[in-house]
C-alpha cells in the first residue's frame, strides 16, 4: 500500500508540474504577445479593399491607432472611410483615417470627402515628425469638398463645398463649386486658392473679420492667348484685418478695383502686390474718410518684429502709393475732384470727378 501511495503522490506531482509549467509557458506567451502589441509600429502600409494606407500612429496594447490615406493618383472621387480594422492572427486593431498622402491627388478635378477623424493632409511617407503637414491641402484645387457630420473639428456646413473649422469659423479650403457659408470669420493663408482662376469679382461675406496672407494663393486667369486676365473688383464687405499678398503676382491692373471697408482696423503695407509697373496699380476705394484712413494701422513683419507704416504701397516693397489710386468715400459731391467716390446705380464705385 505505502508503495503504491507514493507512486501515485508522485504522479500526482509530475502532473502538477506540467501543468505549472504549461500554465507559465502560457503567461509568458501572453505576455510576449502584449509586449509585441505594445511596440510603436509606423511606417507599414496597409491594404484595404483595393486601397492603401499608411500607419502613422500605433498606440500600445489594444488603443486605436492612426493611419494615413494614400489616394491612387487617378482617382478623382476620393471616399476616405472612417476607420480600417487590420488583424493580427486572432487580435483585430482598429485605425482611424486621420490624414490624407497629397502629394500625388491630381492638381484640379479632384472632389474629396473626408472622414469623422480628419486631421489635415500630409506630404511625406512614412509619416513622421518632420513630415510636412498642411490643414488645406496646399495646392491642390477640389473641384468639391465635404466633411462627414460626425468630425468634431471640421465641417462643410450647408453643403457649401469647403473644409471648415468648426471652433474657429476659419475657410480652410474652399473649393471650385464652393461659397463662403453664412458665420465664417476667417479666410485663412491658402483658404481660397486658385479662386480667380474662374472668377473676376468677389464680395466677401460681411461675417468674415480676417483675410490672412496669401488667402487667394498666386492662381492667375489666364486668357487664349497665353497672357493672363485681372481682377475686376474686389469688395472686402466688414473686414477688420488684411494681410499681406491677399491679391498678388498677376491679379492686379489699372482696371482692377478694390473696396476697403470703413471697418478695417489693420492691413499690410503690401497686401496687394501688382508685381507690375506703375501703370498697372489698381483703383482702391475706402469708405471711409481722411482722418479714418489714417487710424488704420499699417505694419509689417520684419526679422520677426512688427513695423509701422504711415500708408501701404502697390507693386514691389518699396514703392511708393501713388494717392491718385486711392479714393475716399463722400455720399455727396465735393469741391475736391478726383479724390472722392460714391456708389453708382450698380453698386460699384464711382469717382466723383
Amino acid at each position: 500500500n505505502e508503495i503504491r501511495l507514493g507512486a501515485i503522490n508522485r504522479r500526482k506531482k509530475i502532473k502538477r508540474v506540467i501543468i505549472g509549467i504549461i500554465i507559465a509557458l502560457s503567461v509568458i506567451g501572453f505576455v510576449l504577445i502584449i509586449y509585441t502589441m505594445s511596440l510603436k509600429n509606423t511606417g507599414f502600409k496597409i491594404e484595404k479593399n483595393g486601397n492603401q494606407y499608411v500607419v502613422c500612429e500605433d498606440t500600445k496594447f489594444f488603443g486605436d491607432g492612426v493611419v494615413e490615406y494614400i489616394p491612387d493618383a487617378e482617382d478623382t472621387d476620393i471616399q476616405m472611410p472612417d476607420t480600417i480594422t487590420r488583424w493580427s492572427g486572432i487580435i483585430p486593431k482598429v485605425y482611424k483615417v486621420k490624414y490624407v498622402y497629397a502629394s500625388d491627388i491630381q492638381s484640379t478635378g479632384v472632389s474629396i470627402s473626408l472622414p469623422r477623424y480628419f486631421e489635415g493632409f500630409k506630404y511625406e511617407i512614412p509619416v513622421n515628425s518632420s513630415a510636412y503637414y498642411s490643414k488645406s491641402g496646399d495646392n491642390v484645387v477640389f473641384e468639391n469638398i465635404s466633411v462627414s457630420s460626425k468630425n468634431k473639428k471640421y465641417d462643410s456646413r450647408d453643403n457649401c463645398g469647403c473644409l471648415i473649422d468648426s471652433k474657429t469659423d476659419t475657410l480652410i479650403r474652399m473649393s471650385e463649386n464652393g461659397f463662403i457659408p453664412d458665420g465664417v470669420k476667417t479666410i485663412q493663408f491658402d483658404g481660397m486658392y486658385d479662386y480667380f482662376k474662374n472668377n473676376r469679382e468677389l464680395v466677401i461675406n460681411d461675417s468674415i473679420e480676417v483675410v490672412e496672407d496669401y488667402a487667394f494663393g498666386y492662381s492667375r486667369i489666364w486668357n487664349p492667348n497665353g497672357s493672363f486676365y485681372s481682377i475686376d473688383y474686389v469688395d472686402f464687405g466688414s473686414v477688420k484685418k488684411i494681410g499681406a499678398n491677399v491679391i498678388c503676382c498677376g491679379y492686379i491692373s489699372k482696371d482692377t478695383k478694390i473696396v476697403l471697408p470703413k471697418t478695417l482696423e489693420s492691413i499690410s503695407y503690401y497686401a496687394f502686390n501688382s508685381c507690375s509697373s506703375n501703370d498697372e496699380y489698381a483703383s482702391i476705394f475706402y469708405e471711409g474718410s481722411k482722418d479714418d484712413w489714417s487710424s488704420v494701422v499699417k505694419y509689417d513683419y520684419v526679422a520677426n518684429a512688427i513695423k509701422y507704416y504711415d500708408d501701404i504701397y502697390l507693386g514691389y516693397p518699396g514703392d511708393s502709393f501713388v494717392s491718385y489710386n486711392f479714393y475716399y468715400y463722400s455720399e455727396t459731391e465735393p469741391t475736391e475732384k478726383n479724390v472722392y467716390w460714391h456708389y453708382g446705380e450698380d453698386s460699384k464705385p464711382v469717382i466723383w470727378s
